[in-house]
C-alpha cells in the first residue's frame, strides 16, 4: 500500500507532468515529418496547396494516382485514396478500384437499395454506383466524409455524372454522430447526419467503410450507430486495419500511437473484432484477411514514389511484420 501511494504520488506530481507534456512531440514527429517530406517534394513538382490539415491532403493522392504522368498527357480522371487490392494488377487507380468494388461485393448492394458510404474521399467509390456495370444502382446513395475538399469534389463530380438518376445526399461531417454537434447540409435529418437514429433507424440496406474505420473516434461506436441504422437484413462491410492475436504488445501500440492515425481504442485483433460484431447483434459475420494481396502491392508502390513514400512504406512494413492485417469484415443485421 505504501508503495503505490509512492507511485501514485510520483506519477501526479507537477515535474512528472511536464517531462510528459515536454515529451509528447515526440509521438507525433515520424507522420509530420513525412508529411512535411511530402509537402516539399510536391512544391518541387509545382503542385503544392496548403492542405496539410487533411492528412490525405489534395497533392498526396493527386501524385499517387499518377495524374502528372498520364501516357496520353491527360490528366487521370482517378482520385483514389486507399490502399488497393493488387491481387491482379499493378496499378494503383485499378488496385484502388478493386479493393472498392470488393467491399461493395460483401455489402451485398442490391438494385433499389439505401447505400451510405462513409469516408468516400473524393467520390471514386461513390461513382462506382453510379457508373459500373457490376454495382446495381441504388435509388439513394448516402456519403459523408470529414473533409471538406473532399466533399465539395465528390458533390461535383457525382452532380456531374449522375446519369442515372439516383437521389443523391452528400455532407461533410464526423464519421460518428454526435448529439449536440453543428447540423449538417442534409435535406432529410434535423441533425443532418446519416447515423442518427432518431431520423435513419432502421434504413440503409448497405453501409460501407473503405479504408478509413480505423480512423474513427472511435470503430466501435460507429458500428453500433451503423447498427442502429441498417434496415433489416442490411449488411455492412469495412476495409479495415487489425492485428493478429497476440501481437498486440506495448511496443506495437506505441508504433501506431507514433503514426497518430488510429486511436487506442481501435487497436483489435481479429478475435475481437469478431467478437465484438456478434455482442452488437450482427449475425453472419465475416472477416477475410486479404493482407497478401494488399501490403505487398502498396509497399511496393509507394517505394517507387519518392523518400516521403519509401518512409511510409518501410512504416507499414515493420507494423505487417508485427501482426498489422488488412481485412474484409461484414456483417448483417437480423431481419427480426
Amino acid at each position: 500500500m505504501v508503495v503505490n501511494k509512492k507511485r501514485e504520488a510520483v506519477m501526479s506530481s507537477p515535474l512528472l507532468s511536464r517531462v510528459v507534456a515536454g515529451l509528447s512531440w515526440l509521438f507525433h514527429l515520424p507522420w509530420k515529418l513525412i508529411v512535411w517530406i511530402s509537402h516539399v517534394q510536391l512544391h518541387t513538382l509545382g503542385i503544392a496547396k496548403k492542405h496539410l490539415s487533411d492528412p490525405y491532403f489534395i497533392d498526396f493522392y493527386t501524385e499517387l494516382n499518377g495524374q502528372r504522368s498520364a501516357r496520353d498527357g491527360h490528366r487521370r480522371k482517378t482520385e483514389w485514396i486507399n490502399m488497393g487490392y493488387w491481387k491482379d494488377t499493378n496499378d494503383f487507380p485499378a488496385a484502388c478500384e478493386a479493393l472498392a468494388l470488393k467491399l461493395i461485393e460483401a455489402a451485398h448492394c442490391k438494385p433499389k437499395g439505401i447505400v451510405l458510404d462513409v469516408g468516400h474521399g473524393c467520390g471514386d467509390s461513390l461513382l462506382l454506383h453510379l457508373e459500373h456495370p457490376s454495382v446495381p444502382r441504388p435509388q439513394r446513395l448516402v456519403g459523408i466524409t470529414s473533409q471538406r475538399q473532399h466533399y465539395l469534389r465528390s458533390l461535383e463530380r457525382t452532380t456531374d455524372r449522375n446519369t442515372s438518376s439516383v437521389e443523391l445526399q452528400l455532407s461533410k461531417g464526423d464519421a460518428i454522430y454526435r448529439i449536440g454537434a453543428p447540423p449538417l447540409s442534409h435535406p432529410k435529418s434535423s441533425s443532418g447526419h446519416p447515423l442518427d437514429a432518431q431520423e435513419f433507424q432502421n434504413t440503409y440496406t448497405s453501409i460501407l467503410a473503405l479504408d478509413c474505420a480505423y480512423h474513427f473516434d472511435t470503430r466501435h461506436i460507429f458500428l453500433e450507430q451503423s447498427f442502429a441504422c441498417l434496415a433489416p437484413g442490411g449488411r455492412i462491410a469495412l476495409g479495415d486495419l487489425c492485428f493478429i492475436p497476440g501481437s498486440l504488445s506495448i511496443s506495437t501500440r506505441i508504433m501506431v500511437t507514433l503514426m497518430g492515425s488510429m486511436p487506442r481504442e481501435n487497436m483489435i485483433t481479429t478475435d475481437q473484432y469478431i467478437a465484438t460484431l456478434r455482442k452488437m447483434g450482427y449475425t453472419n459475420v465475416q472477416l477475410e484477411n486479404i493482407t497478401r494481396d494488399v501490403f505487398p502491392g502498396f509497399v511496393r508502390f509507394l517505394k517507387g514514389r519518392g523518400l516521403a513514400f519509401r518512409l511510409l512504406a518501410s512504416y507499414f512494413e515493420r507494423l505487417v511484420f508485427r501482426g498489422l492485417r488488412f481485412v474484409i469484415v461484414s456483417a448483417s443485421k437480423p431481419r427480426t
